[in-house]
This record gives structure tokens, sequence and C-alpha cells, in this order.
């Protein structure tokens, strides 16, 4: 499993969510992928991405789960526990 993290450089909760996740993937062992939406459209608008911070975890090329917006280090430990 791999995390999608959607993102974009005028983001003020992307900036604010990143460390947060970082820690998490690094406490878990998921790979997180950072996907800037400006520069990678078309991966964007395939998992229907229309806001960020968007995080989406994807094994075997299924969606598990995908979170839209600003969380708590618990919620994203819970969201990374998802298999």
């Amino acid at each position: 499993m791999k995390v999608l993290y959607f993102t974009s450089q005028t983001c003020a909760p992307c900036k604010t969510l990143k460390p947060i996740a970082v820690e998490v993937s690094s406490e878990t062992g998921i790979p997180i992928e950072f996907i800037d939406v400006a520069q990678n459209m078309t991966l964007a608008q395939s998992y229907r991405v229309t806001s960020v911070p968007t995080l989406i975890a994807v094994s075997n090329g299924q969606v598990k789960w995908r979170h839209t917006g600003l969380a708590s280090k618990q919620s994203l430990k819970h969201y990374f526990s998802i298999k």
C-alpha cells in the first residue's frame, strides 16, 4: 500500500498537514507519494480530486481509503492502519 498525497504549492492546509503525514508515514512504514495537482492534472482527475489536501491509499490498484482536508496525527494513524 502507498498513500497518494494530492497537494498544491499555494495550499496552506497542505503545508500544515504535510509534516504530520510524513511523521505518520515514517512511523507506519507506509510510503507517501506527493503529487502537485497543477503539474499532474490528469492523475488528479483520474482520482476525482477536487480539493486539496487529499490523501488516497492505493493497494494493488484499488483505493482503500481517502481523506480530504486537515486531520490530526491520531486520525491519520487510524487511516494509515486501514488495509
